[in-house]
């Protein structure tokens, strides 16, 4: 197996991982909706006084809390390596059932433009806004 089938595996694991993060969890999705139409709003105004900057990059950039371990990351992390290690199998199916090698200059092209088209498809449900690579292909 090349190189190339390992990339696009990992690949289209994050994304369906985080497909299902969305689909499955639909308070996820409707906290991202309700910030980008908050974003939307303010980005419309043309003139921001320093409050309203402040609270659109805390908006933008959300402030996480440092970093501290409790013993509740331990389940979290085995049930998360579970579920990578198990759409990992499962994506792997049918490139070992059919043989399937890629080279590693597809899975470079893929790389480039499977996110662009993801991100494409989310901004029709207000879920991404434009900030991947086909910003600087306009």
């Amino acid at each position: 197996m090349g190189y190339g089938n390992i990339v696009i595996q990992l690949m289209l694991v994050y994304y369906i991982k985080y497909l299902i993060w969305l689909i499955f969890v639909p308070s996820n999705r409707k906290i991202i909706i309700k910030t980008n139409t908050k974003l939307e709003t303010m980005r419309k105004t043309n003139f921001k006084t320093l409050e309203e900057q402040k609270k659109f990059l805390d908006l933008k950039y959300p402030k996480s809390s440092g970093f501290k371990f409790h013993w509740k990351m331990i389940p979290t992390f085995i049930l998360h390596a579970g579920i990578f290690i198990g759409l990992m199998f499962l994506v792997r199916m049918p490139f070992i059932y059919y043989n399937i090698d890629i080279p590693m200059w597809i899975g470079i092209i893929f790389i480039i433009t499977f996110p662009i088209i993801f991100n494409i498809i989310a901004k029709k449900f207000n879920l991404q806004k434009g900030t991947d690579l086909s910003v600087f292909l306009k």
